[in-house]
């Protein structure tokens, strides 16, 4: 099993407890929507907009947590509308599984920015978000 796999299940496993059913089902729809967005527009934007959308700290959860489950965790203590909770989740599981494959080093989302604008970061990217919308359609339809 590829490493990218492993993750994927740990976050959808990490999300499927998240509290909110909506705020997992609009999960699923940024899974769709910002898988095509890494191959446009890059990883890097797609953090970019998911932290716009979310806020700057939902999203950085996923460069400090020791284990998606924890992300996961601190997003659902953060004061976030369902609608920005969707996209935290989705940037920070995103983080979390780039910096566990090596992709990203940073502690803070500036310098995860500058790490990520590549394609070669993009491509990466890809491979980890397409296991997880895949499994997201499973789990959060």
């Amino acid at each position: 099993m590829s490493e990218e796999v492993k993750l994927a299940v740990e976050c959808t496993k990490a999300v499927e407890g998240y509290r909110d059913d909506d705020a997992k089902r609009r999960y699923a729809q940024r899974t769709r929507h910002f898988l095509s967005d890494i191959t446009t527009l890059g990883v890097a934007h797609v953090v970019a907009i998911a932290s716009a959308r979310a806020g700057k700290d939902a999203v950085e959860t996923g460069l400090r947590a020791q284990t998606c489950r924890e992300a996961v965790e601190r997003i659902s203590q953060m004061k976030l509308t369902v609608e920005e909770a969707s996209y935290g989740l989705y940037g920070a599981v995103l983080l979390y599984g780039l910096k566990a494959l090596g992709v990203v080093k940073a502690a803070s989302l500036a310098d995860a920015l500058l790490e990520l604008d590549s394609p070669m970061a993009s491509s990466a990217a890809y491979q980890y978000a397409l296991w997880l919308k895949t499994l997201a359609e499973a789990y959060f339809k």
